[in-house]
């Protein structure tokens, strides 16, 4: 099958290949997720953090994220504002 991708960065030579390449990283997207369980459950089990401490964390590094999403989308239309107020060069 002939490949229909737009992008135009994209290097799979055929659907087959783009579809075995989706394939392989949802199976390393579960397999991480078994590993980070089991890790959270061991770390938990020996009493390395607690499952309240954990959750805080999460929440706090999911907090600096959106903040720092927030802040990179306001530089980015500070940047378009910008380009739009610059006079235009003849």
């Amino acid at each position: 099958m002939e490949h229909n991708c737009n992008d135009e960065n994209c290097t799979h030579e055929s659907h087959e290949e783009m579809v075995e390449e989706e394939a392989q990283f949802e199976e390393l997207v579960e397999n991480n997720a078994v590993v980070l369980d089991a890790l959270i459950d061991l770390l938990i089990e020996k009493n390395v953090i607690s499952e309240d401490m954990l959750t805080a964390k999460i929440e706090q590094i999911a907090t600096e994220e959106s903040s720092e999403e927030e802040d990179e989308d306001e530089d980015e239309a500070d940047e378009e504002d910008v380009d739009s107020e610059a006079p235009a060069s003849n």
